[in-house]
């Protein structure tokens, strides 16, 4: 992960377990904490040879305005496009910014564009299905 973060990064990495084969099912979750920027920051990659979709639950936290939003995607790739649907979506004063997905060599990385410049708590959790 090549990142240029304003603020804290925690991130939880978590290897497969050895044998993670075809419908497996794998759960994980990161954090970044604090970014002020405007420009899209990495909140995830994943193995496209390994998983050919993903599942996300996102919250995105400005708790110095109080500006709340959350959703869910899916993530699907077909190794050369990622195609993206994103449903349940709740904010409580309107999106605090965008998710979206590429795909480069193997890997296949999330991001998250702010909409301001304002500090926010990013978290996900995903659970990826094998290939």
């Amino acid at each position: 992960l090549n990142a240029n973060i304003a603020g804290d990064l925690t991130a939880n990495t978590v290897t497969a377990p050895q044998g993670l084969g075809t419908g497996a099912w794998w759960m994980t979750s990161n954090t970044i904490v604090g970014y002020t920027g405007t420009a899209p920051v990495t909140v995830d990659s994943w193995d496209a040879t390994r998983y050919r979709s993903t599942v996300y639950v996102v919250q995105v936290s400005d708790t110095a305005n109080l500006t709340f939003q959350s959703s869910q995607f899916i993530f699907l790739h077909d190794g050369t496009t990622v195609f993206k649907t994103e449903y349940g979506i709740i904010t409580s004063r309107g999106q605090m910014g965008v998710f979206d997905a590429t795909l480069s060599g193997s890997t296949v990385s999330v991001t998250f564009t702010p909409s301001a410049a304002t500090r926010k708590d990013i978290r996900i959790m995903h659970g990826s299905l094998g290939i």
